[in-house]
């Protein structure tokens, strides 16, 4: 149930449900006047009007609506109107419609012109606008609150163009001087600045002008001669459209009348109440913040709100606060006209926050590739988001609860979280915030620190070790790194003293080879010396010569 029908419940009850049931007949709503044709700039007064003949009514709600383009609202009012109780004040909303909720106790109304509401309207711009109801409802006034409403009556009012002056005729020889302001160069546009400085050309033979400033499109200026200069400064009486009409003067006489148009608003829009819409109570996980007022002049331009004294963001009403979160938060809406003027409201938006989590403990301190290891406790199915320097790092889902629970009961249980994030060198506070299965979103957790010992090693701007960490793994490659080398080493003399063995024995073997050869007597030469020591011994000579030289060589060798 929406909340204007939540107010007519209100009112069915404030007013007892009296009265006896009778049988439900029609009632309509109506417009009046029921057509129309008027200028731009021009306002209007549109009534709503109710017609129940035959049933009295005790309570009406609905939303005007009209086309934005060619209808601009000034005011709406519930003076003179047949209802006494408004749960829901006639305001608008947004450029192109407006809500209402009204009521009367018993025995309510019955008639066939009732006023409902008195509309304000201003032409816009040039074309066909149809106002008409939309979710209407007239409630019967026979203690069950029926629903009586048949339906309503359209109307659809044209907008025609603003009525120009009719210059007068141009005068030969005598032509007339065009003004053009820097201060309110658009003749269309809406100005805050009462002074206008304008200026105009002057043609051949022009002696000078005359001038005036009047609320008439029309008006010519007298004979009196005012500038003989091509400028101008005038201030503009109030608020409102205004024309500035010149005319030059020649020998022969006075030129046509030029008009220029300017623009005056120095008033704001119209004071207005911003409402916090929470359809569940502070408790209500999307509130809506409702906001609309009108200007009578140059109109509304734009709205923009802040939350907490935050940037202003530019929105139309209404607007989704589910993002605030819980707690009390200061919301400012202002409304710009087009003129560049101000108008600020201030509502308070209080909101029940959903049960937060609890954080037990943080790893800390950790070296940089260290797992952050976040625990605690929470609502049983809550959604965990842990947050680092409120940037969010990653969610965990609480477990289901205990089937052998109580209805309705929320048990805390455990949750942890890890992340292989790796954070650089420093401080960090650690957060956590619990979203319940319906959307329900909970304040932070308290800030738990979590520090990150070392000196970053950065590759590309990210860390990827810290001097702690590379300290130990060089350490320990540098150990291998001498291992390896010792190994080597010894291989290389393993093999040197191998090959250095070979070769010795290969030199061991040439000189026992060269000492064979120097010392050892061939065959031939021994058989040789036998036999001429047998012919020696079977000699038959007396003496025993001694032996000759060559011979002694030949045994010494």
């Amino acid at each position: 149930m929406n909340y204007p029908s939540r107010c007519l419940v209100f009112l069915l009850a404030l007013v007892g449900l009296a009265g006896l049931v009778r049988s439900a007949n029609a009632a309509t709503l109506s417009f009046s006047p029921a057509s129309g044709s008027y200028p731009v700039g021009q306002t209007f007064v549109v009534t709503l009007r109710l017609n129940s003949s035959d049933q009295a009514i005790n309570a009406s709600e609905g939303t005007v609506t009209w086309s934005g383009s060619t209808l601009q609202l000034v005011s709406v009012s519930a003076s003179g109107s047949i209802f006494k109780y408004w749960p829901v004040d006639p305001v608008a909303r947004g450029q192109a419609s407006l809500i209402y909720s009204g009521g009367l106790p018993s025995p309510g109304y019955q008639g066939s012109a009732g006023t409902v509401l008195r509309i304000t309207f201003q032409a816009k711009a040039v074309g066909a606008s149809t106002v008409q109801i939309s979710a209407g409802k007239i409630l019967a006034n026979d203690g069950l609150g029926t629903n009586v409403y048949s339906g309503q009556s359209a109307v659809t009012y044209t907008i025609s163009a603003a009525a120009k002056p009719t210059p007068a005729p141009e005068v030969p020889n005598r032509p007339t001087p065009v003004a053009t302001s820097s201060t309110h160069p658009d003749q269309t546009g809406w100005y805050r600045d009462a002074e206008v400085k304008l200026t105009w050309a002057r043609p051949n033979g022009l002696r000078g002008v005359s001038y005036t400033v009047t609320a008439d499109q029309s008006t010519t200026p007298d004979d009196t001669f005012d500038s003989a200069s091509g400028a101008a400064a005038v201030t503009l009486p109030s608020d409102g459209i205004w024309y500035f009409h010149l005319r030059g003067k020649y020998d022969s006489g006075w030129s046509a009348t030029n008009h220029y148009a300017l623009h005056l608003d120095r008033t704001p829009p119209l004071d207005f109440t911003p409402q916090v819409k929470q359809d569940r109570g502070p408790g209500d996980p999307t509130p809506e913040l409702i906001f609309v007022t009108t200007d009578s002049l140059s109109g509304v331009a734009k709205y923009t709100y802040t939350v907490d004294g935050g940037p202003a963001v530019e929105a139309a009403s209404p607007v989704d606060l589910a993002d605030a979160g819980a707690g009390t938060h200061t919301i400012v809406v202002t409304a710009y006209d087009q003129a560049g003027n101000v108008r600020e409201e201030i509502v308070q938006l209080v909101m029940v926050g959903y049960t937060a989590p609890t954080i037990t403990s943080v790893s800390t301190p950790l070296l940089l590739l260290d797992p952050l290891v976040v625990r605690g406790t929470a609502n049983s199915g809550d959604t965990i988001t842990v947050y680092v320097n409120g940037q969010a790092v990653g969610q965990v889902v609480v477990g289901p609860s205990d089937a052998s629970a109580a209805p309705g009961v929320n048990l805390r249980l455990p949750w942890g979280f890890t992340t292989e994030k790796i954070f650089r060198p420093g401080t960090f506070n650690v957060t956590a915030t619990a979203t319940s299965a319906d959307g329900q979103v909970s304040v932070a957790t308290d800030p738990r620190q979590v520090r990150v010992n070392g000196q970053a090693l950065t590759l590309n701007g990210r860390p990827i070790a810290t001097f702690s960490v590379v300290t130990p793994l060089a350490v320990l490659v540098l150990s291998l790194l001498l291992t390896v080398l010792a190994v080597m080493a010894r291989l290389v003399v393993a093999v040197w003293m191998m090959h250095r063995r070979t070769a010795t024995a290969a030199e061991e073997l040439e000189m026992l080879r060269d000492v064979n050869r120097q010392q050892s007597i061939s065959r031939v030469q021994l058989d040789q010396a036998l036999v001429q020591i047998e012919e020696d011994l079977d000699g038959d000579k007396p003496a025993r010569r001694p032996p000759s030289r060559r011979r002694s060589a030949k045994r010494t060798r």
